[in-house]
Parts: structure tokens; sequence; C-alpha cells
């Protein structure tokens, strides 16, 4: 888990350490990177209309639409999470390229 916290700075360099809520992104990045993970609703969210437990819910609302193709819910909560968060979109889209170009198997770092 500290490997992956690591990580999360790097590919979320345009969030600011120093801000209390920064780490409250981590949940839905760690959906993006590990999808077949199962994560039950974080039980220490102060603001469940907060972006990033809006991001959160919709990643794994995104994993679970995945595996019925490319479809209008899949498009509509893609566009969600952009509306959300632009940069966390543009990450959930890179792996999205990499397992599709690598045949479907989650990329290795």
């Amino acid at each position: 888990m500290h490997a992956d916290w690591e990580r999360f700075w790097l590919d979320c360099a345009w969030l600011d350490a120093r801000q209390t809520m920064a780490g409250s992104w981590f949940p839905a990045w760690y959906l993006i990177e590990h999808p077949a993970t199962r994560i039950d609703e974080p039980l220490a969210v102060r603001d469940p209309d907060a972006p990033p437990a809006q991001a959160f819910k919709l990643t794994q609302l995104l994993l679970a639409l995945e595996p019925g193709g490319y479809g209008a819910a899949l498009i509509a909560a893609r566009a969600e999470l952009r509306r959300i968060d632009a940069r966390l979109f543009r990450h959930y889209m890179s792996r999205r390229e990499s397992r599709e170009e690598d045949g479907g198997q989650q990329p290795t770092r």
C-alpha cells in the first residue's frame, strides 16, 4: 500500500500534498489502478458530495459498466468523471487505453 501511496502522488502531481483533502482522491485513483479491487464506501467521508467522494462513486460505476462494452451509460459516466475532475479523467482514460492495447490486461508498473 505504501508503494501505491507514493505512486498516487506521482500520478496526481496536480494535487497539493499540503492541502488537507488532497489525499481524499486516493480511493478513486486506487480503483483506476487496481480495477479488480473491491472497495466499499470509505468510512471517513466528511462530505459525500465533495468531488473526491463523487469521483470514487463514479469510478466504481465505471468499473461496473466497462464489461458491458461501450454504450450510452459508459459514455455518460465518463463525461461525469470529466466534469468532476478533468485530470483524474485523463488518468482514468490513459489506463483504459493501456488495458486495451495489452489485450485487456491491467498495466504493470
